[in-house]
């Protein structure tokens, strides 16, 4: 799924046929990120040896997941939380609002990339365990 205003766009969003037995006539569409994009749009606040590691273990996904539908949402029924990456330059902090919004979440926003879990893991535990309780 594509936001308005996120940077990751061709030639940083890269698409590559792969052989997928769920796929049709035994081939998927993967997407991932090239590897000199992925510092400044993925993960902006995160060290060159975090972002080594990161890179060495990237896995594409398959581009037709954005596009499936999901089935009945548990955040219908279930108390949601999300954290607003408000650096964030895949998913922009807006439709990251807006989809809060939508679910009626408990709103967190830190000051981060894409990437908060790797750039910010003590707040976005704390929100972890705000929801656990």
């Amino acid at each position: 799924m594509q936001y308005p205003g996120s940077q990751l766009l061709p030639p940083a969003l890269q698409l590559k046929v792969v052989r997928d037995s769920t796929g049709v006539g035994g081939y998927n569409l993967d997407a991932y990120i090239e590897a000199s994009a992925f510092p400044r749009i993925f993960a902006q606040d995160v060290g060159p040896a975090t972002i080594k590691t990161m890179l060495a273990h990237q896995k594409s996904f398959a581009a037709a997941a954005n596009v499936e539908l999901s089935g009945r949402p548990s955040w219908a029924t279930t108390p949601s939380w999300y954290v607003v990456s408000a650096n964030d330059r895949v998913i922009p902090p807006a439709a990251q609002r807006d989809a809060a919004k939508r679910i009626r979440a408990r709103t967190t926003e830190i000051a981060s990339s894409h990437a908060s879990l790797v750039s910010h893991p003590a707040a976005v535990a704390g929100v972890i365990r705000q929801a656990a309780r």
